[in-house]
């Protein structure tokens, strides 16, 4: 038996729709995905309130410049489409968080994202029956404050953490 070839039945890109245009946003190459994947996985850590090197946290913030850097590197081609056309920033970071969920994740994980442009609604509250057993059992349901020092903290959605600065040298 033999494989057949992946690009013929695997789509390999990610389809968004803005301003009545649609954007291909092709798969980031194999050395953004697995950038995104490690500093996903140190935010993840850090929101867990696992030790994490501090060096790493600092990683996780991005200013202007490393956004934009970012977005275009897990946008590729549709980056520029959309510079051209004068699509506005706030819609080309809403593309861009997208792309790196789904680069992150998976395509529903992204579709969700999308169609709530990016508000994703908070997790329940604990009910009564969950605060009764953690009082119960001598645990509290508070959560820990940061003393780590950073500037900002990862933000969380839905099982995945939303990473901060890129590394130098590489971008599309």
């Amino acid at each position: 038996m033999s494989f057949q070839d992946l690009s013929e039945f695997f789509e390999s890109s990610l389809r968004l729709p803005i301003r009545g245009k649609e954007y291909v946003v092709p798969s980031p190459d194999a050395e953004t995905g697995l950038w995104v994947q490690m500093m996903m996985s140190t935010a993840a850590k850090a929101a867990r309130g696992q030790d994490v090197d501090p060096e790493k946290i600092a990683a996780l913030d991005l200013d202007d410049d490393e956004e934009r850097g970012l977005f275009g590197r897990l946008l590729g081609s549709a980056f520029d489409e959309m510079i051209e056309d004068r699509i506005p920033w706030e819609h080309v970071k809403h593309a861009g968080m997208t792309a790196l969920i789904w680069t992150n994740g998976t395509l529903e994980d992204a579709e969700k994202f999308w169609a709530t442009a990016g508000q994703l609604p908070e997790a329940p509250a604990p009910n009564r029956e969950t605060r009764r057993a953690s009082k119960a059992s001598g645990t509290t349901m508070r959560s820990r404050a940061s003393t780590s020092g950073t500037r900002t903290r990862p933000k969380v959605i839905e099982g995945s953490v939303v990473p901060g600065r890129t590394s130098s040298g590489t971008g599309r």
